[in-house]
């Protein structure tokens, strides 16, 4: 045999081990079992959405799949979202774009801001929620303005007064490096804005609820790093009723002074 014939043989033989076991991994991986997904109901709504009483069929669906591996690395967790109106029927899943995978677990219909037209509220364990609307036809989500992450509160909704309002978590002091704690804020969801910061008009439920939480949880706290973050947070929060309070006050005393004395109208003439 000479040596080039050799050397063919040779070079042969280093370059079949590795195909064969590219070959071999490939096969392996493809006969793993893929993850199997796991299609639940939620929700099944018949009746109207809006004051034109007509009647829609919402059903909702919580999608789950966990990947397996090599053979199967994407995980699922979605919703599905099936509307059929008169002669229509409208699909609705959450966009690839939305950071945080979401497959609510909870869902009803209500009307969030009392102005007779029904939401899809879809929730996670009852600390995230996403509100869902039905507009002009079209299933409707903004990420930025229709979800809330609660984040260690029971998100709700609450009836305060004359707002239905949403417990959701914020970081404090909300730094990157370092411990955090979580204090609670009132959001208010409506059409225009989607949720929105209304805690300074429920001083009494902070006082009643939320700050007496807070010290619970200060107190039952063994890191002492945290529990002096409780302890700043329920400072806080307690200075600004102080100021919220204080300044209702005088709200109050200026329009007692203000029935008192006229003022003129401004425009008029005297004749």
């Amino acid at each position: 045999m000479t040596r080039s014939r050799k050397l063919w043989i040779l070079i042969a033989a280093l370059l079949a081990v590795p195909l064969w076991w590219v070959t071999t991994l490939y096969f392996r991986i493809r006969h793993q079992p893929k993850g199997e997904v796991h299609t639940t109901l939620v929700l099944d709504y018949s009746g109207p959405l809006d004051a034109s009483k007509s009647v829609v069929h919402v059903r909702i669906y919580r999608i789950e799949k966990l990947s397996t591996g090599f053979a199967d690395t994407k995980s699922i967790f979605q919703n599905r979202i099936e509307l059929d109106a008169v002669s229509k029927h409208v699909e609705f899943m959450w966009p690839a774009d939305v950071n945080t995978p979401f497959a609510g677990s909870n869902a009803h219909i209500q009307d969030l801001n009392g102005d007779g037209i029904k939401e899809i509220v879809v929730s996670d364990s009852d600390q995230d929620v996403r509100i869902v609307t039905y507009q002009d036809g079209q299933l409707r989500f903004r990420p930025n303005a229709d979800a809330l992450d609660s984040q260690a509160y029971s998100v709700g909704p609450l009836k305060l007064k004359e707002d239905l309002v949403f417990v959701c978590g914020i970081p404090f002091p909300n730094q990157e490096n370092g411990p955090n704690v979580f204090i609670p804020r009132l959001f208010r969801w409506t059409p225009a804005a989607g949720f929105e910061d209304v805690s300074k008009n429920h001083a009494d439920y902070y006082r009643a609820k939320l700050l007496p939480d807070l010290q619970s949880r200060m107190t039952n706290e063994e890191d002492v790093g945290r529990k002096n973050l409780y302890r700043a947070a329920i400072q806080q929060l307690t200075n600004e009723l102080i100021r919220r309070n204080t300044a209702g006050q005088r709200d109050i005393q200026l329009g007692r002074f203000l029935t008192r004395i006229k003022l003129p109208i401004v425009g008029s003439t005297a004749d």
